[in-house]
């Protein structure tokens, strides 16, 4: 009789330990998929910014294209009007 319960104790055990150990493992692997899942986070933020930086960049560029292109239109309209006034001058003459 004491050798049966010396025997269901050690069983008892050994399934405690077994159960311990599954918990102690799924335990690291849910702190290593927490891991992956940080890591893969910043990488997704260093990469939104870097996107968000060109794109910052290129809206500049473009803006100082379109004010480029405003000042080029606004002397090519000025000389047209200059010229006009030249010819009306000259005909006028």
């Amino acid at each position: 009789m004491r050798q049966r319960e010396e025997n269901i104790l050690s069983k008892l055990k050994d399934r405690e330990r077994l159960v311990e150990q599954a918990a102690y493992e799924h335990r690291q692997q849910v702190l290593k998929d927490i891991e992956m899942i940080k890591s893969k986070e910043r990488e997704v933020e260093r990469i939104k910014q870097s996107e968000t930086e060109k794109i910052r960049q290129e809206l500049q560029k473009v803006q100082h294209q379109e004010k480029e292109l405003a000042k080029r239109n606004s002397d090519l309209d000025q000389k047209e009007k200059e010229q006009e006034l030249f010819i009306n001058k000259e005909i006028q003459q």
